[in-house]
């Protein structure tokens, strides 16, 4: 049997209590108790823009208008979401991507929403165009076709 000389077991006792505080300090920078945030609180959202702040369509036509969060500094935020909605849907209608329809005619607001903010467009929708009629244009009376002697009334 082999015995310890007294200065080799305070190695062994030094070199493991070196080790159980290794470790510790390991586990506590570890744990969830940090005051430390792991990652940094999202930029608010202080203010939306409109692209354009005023469109006109035609009944029945659509236009789209795009919207842009931005921060305090007027930079801005990708990846936020945008809410559109419309003030008089029976005359513009607004779908979730800013694309706008002409219902009626009439003047609209489109608004655009993200965390609070909110920026509007001015829509105004105008009676549908009407169609051309097709066909020839018969020559007017007393008029001659081109490269004939007028005509007498």
């Amino acid at each position: 049997m082999r015995i310890a000389s007294p200065g080799r077991r305070l190695a062994r006792s030094l070199v493991s209590y070196s080790h159980v505080a290794l470790l510790s300090l390991a586990i506590a920078a570890c744990s969830s108790d940090s005051t430390a945030p792991d990652t940094p609180a999202p930029i608010a959202v202080a203010s939306v823009a409109i692209t354009p702040s005023t469109a006109s369509v035609s009944v029945g036509a659509t236009t789209s208008l795009s919207a842009e969060a931005r921060d305090a500094q007027g930079r801005v935020l990708s990846g936020r979401s945008i809410a559109w909605s419309s003030s008089a849907s029976n005359i513009a209608s607004v779908s979730a991507s800013g694309v706008v329809t002409g219902v009626a005619a009439g003047t609209a607001t489109i608004t655009a929403t993200s965390e609070g903010r909110a920026a509007t467009a001015s829509v105004h929708v105008t009676p549908p165009v009407a169609p051309v009629a097709s066909g020839a244009i018969p020559p007017a009376p007393n008029r001659a076709p081109l490269g004939e002697a007028p005509r007498p009334p």
